[in-house]
């Protein structure tokens, strides 16, 4: 029994007007304008070429290409409009048509599977950018599947038949349409004998198509029938046969159903059931004038014969069914002539569709091929603008940068020089100035003064001194004299001892190497980094224990400065005193980390050395 291949559900009707539905989608196609399709006209396309197919594949005549031919004129209609409209998915469309027009004319298989393969390629690049796909898209993805399947199917090349069966099921919209590979598995089951795997594929088969009355249905059902017939179990024939039957309301299958309702009673030996069935199909192969069904109830009949031992009238039924297939097979021969001649002209139109569809694609390759030269070029021109902008600013900022710095060291610079001067006034003049005063007040006698006097007097030596000393210490802290004289290790020693002298917390200064070499900058702002914690110590970290660390490389030196304190509670918000020390750091392209706790406080300083510079280890 022949099966139909994969294809659409419109137009398929008995009776169907065919002019009626073509007349108002060529009156679409006519007021289109030539060269500026839009979807409504590839929607037209598409619906005429698939009514010239469907209309040669009902015509009975598979001699006549005249549908075929009109089909595949809007097919490559379809496909230039679709390409300039960038529709991958109408042109897919197109693609599925082209190969079932192939199917109906007894195609190459490759060429139709290549028509097939197009199509789905075309569909995964329409799906890629639109992941709400409509039933259209779907439903052609199912049936170019399933197209494949079925021809890898009657070509025999099962294993490819299956592989694309099963993709056809994974894809099958709407679900009923899974059942069309189900059945073609099935079949190609029972041709390998694998009779309870294609038993299970008919199953499903039925179950996926009851939602929908569709024939193909109650021909299904007939192959269940004669998979029942095969495995010996002929009751159950009969009863899926009967369903068939009865379900095929229209008479789509009659003679299949008849058929394997005589096939299955004659494996009963029920006389009577074959002799009504096999009559049955005889009268359907007359009233139709169809040799098929004429054999099938010739072989009915010398069964039929053989059960009943009549061998006269066996022998005359199965010379008539032996005539009538050679007769078939005649025929058969000289349609395959025919086909064969159709298949040469319809390659000479494939040839021609093919050359132009090639001609189209190279001029859409040299299109693309300009394309990306010019935007390469224009890409090629951007990164170069881009990098020559890059190197210059890169330029720039390494030049601003160095300004930047060259200010920063002027500006400590001359803070440091002002410092120097600073200092020196108060200790030569201030200071000076002070000391005198307090000798001319010495001079007087204060043995002379009244009591209140005598004790106003011994107050005002007491705040000269006080004076004194106060200038003297913020001279020492402004410029120390040990910096100047004999360094930052000589300096810090002379700090750490004033420090001590409080009794509040104890400093403690370690691994500083006397040999160590600054520039009078570079020490003089590691001093005052010193001095400022140190001071924020004193002034706020309720500690008991404090330690200045240093430790030299040959590159870095590398400076400690921890407490045992209550910590900083918030690290991002600085004081005066931060800010000073940052400013510090930065000016000698150092850095800085802090680390805090409940626990204490530790800051740790890494400062380059300069060439002029040396460490001593």
């Amino acid at each position: 029994m022949e099966y139909t291949y994969g294809q659409t559900q419109s137009h398929t009707g008995k009776g169907f007007d065919y002019e009626s539905a073509l007349a108002p989608l060529r009156q679409t196609i006519a007021k289109s304008i030539q060269g500026k399709p839009d979807t409504t006209t590839l929607d037209a396309c598409y619906q005429i070429a698939d009514i010239f197919n469907i209309r040669s594949r009902t015509s009975g005549d598979s001699r006549d290409t005249t549908y075929i031919d009109s089909s595949q004129q809007y097919v490559l209609r379809l496909i230039d409009d679709s390409r300039q409209l960038d529709r991958p998915d109408y042109e897919a469309a197109a693609y599925c048509l082209w190969g079932q027009n192939l199917i109906s004319t007894h195609g190459d298989e490759k060429l139709i599977v290549g028509k097939f393969l197009n199509a789905l390629t075309l569909f995964n690049t329409w799906l890629s950018t639109h992941h709400i796909p409509n039933d259209q898209i779907l439903e052609r993805q199912s049936i170019a599947y399933a197209n494949i399947g079925y021809t890898y199917f009657v070509n025999k090349e099962y294993d490819n038949a299956l592989r694309y069966c099963d993709s056809a099921i994974r894809h099958a919209w709407p679900a009923y349409a899974a059942g069309l590979p189900l059945v073609y598995e099935a079949r190609i089951f029972m041709a390998q004998n694998k009779l309870s795997r294609a038993e299970t594929a008919l199953h499903q088969a039925l179950f996926v198509m009851s939602v929908q009355p569709m024939t193909m249905r109650w021909e299904a059902m007939d192959y269940l029938a004669g998979l029942y017939i095969k495995k010996g179990e002929p009751d159950s024939a009969i009863v899926i046969a009967r369903q068939a039957l009865i379900g095929d309301r229209r008479g789509y299958h009659l003679n299949y159903h008849y058929y394997w309702l005589g096939k299955a009673f004659v494996a009963l030996h029920s006389r009577d059931s074959v002799s009504k069935y096999a009559q049955l199909e005889l009268a359907l192969g007359n009233q139709h004038n169809s040799g098929l069904d004429r054999l099938r109830a010739y072989e009915l009949l010398y069964k039929l014969d053989s059960l009943n031992n009549n061998t006269a009238s066996e022998l005359n039924h199965y010379r008539q069914w032996v005539n009538l297939d050679d007769s078939l097979s005649q025929d058969q021969n000289v349609k395959d002539i025919a086909e064969i001649q159709h298949k040469y002209d319809f390659s000479a139109l494939q040839a021609k569709a093919d050359r132009q569809q090639f001609e189209q694609e190279a001029r859409f390759h040299r299109q693309t091929g300009y394309f990306l030269l010019v935007f390469l070029c224009l890409l090629a021109i951007t990164a170069i603008i881009l990098a020559w902008y890059n190197r210059k600013m890169r330029r720039k900022n390494i030049e601003l940068a160095r300004k930047n710095q060259e200010i920063l060291d002027a500006h400590f610079k001359g803070q440091h020089f002002e410092r120097k001067r600073v200092a020196s006034e108060l200790h030569d003049n201030l200071s000076s100035l002070l000391a005198a005063t307090k000798l001319s007040i010495q001079v007087l006698d204060p043995s002379a003064l009244p009591p209140n006097e005598q004790k106003l007097f011994q107050s005002v030596l007491d705040m000269m001194d006080t004076a004194c000393n106060e200038v003297r210490y913020i001279a020492h802290d402004m410029m120390p004299v040990n910096l100047e004289r004999q360094g930052l290790p000589a300096a810090l020693d002379s700090l750490v001892a004033k420090l001590n002298q409080t009794g509040f917390i104890t400093f403690e200064l370690t691994n500083i190497d006397p040999r160590l070499t600054l520039d009078k900058v570079t020490a003089f702002n590691i001093y005052s980094i010193v001095l400022e914690c140190c001071n924020n110590i004193l002034r706020h970290s309720r500690a008991t224990r404090a330690a200045i660390l240093f430790k030299a490389t040959e590159k870095e030196l590398h400076l400690l400065i921890s407490d045992n304190g209550k910590g900083i509670p918030d690290t991002k918000k600085d004081g005066m005193g931060i800010r000073n020390v940052n400013e510090r750091i930065e000016s000698l392209r150092g850095t800085l980390e802090v680390q805090t706790s409940g626990e204490g406080t530790s800051f740790w300083f890494t400062i380059p050395f300069t060439t002029k510079e040396v460490a001593t280890k």
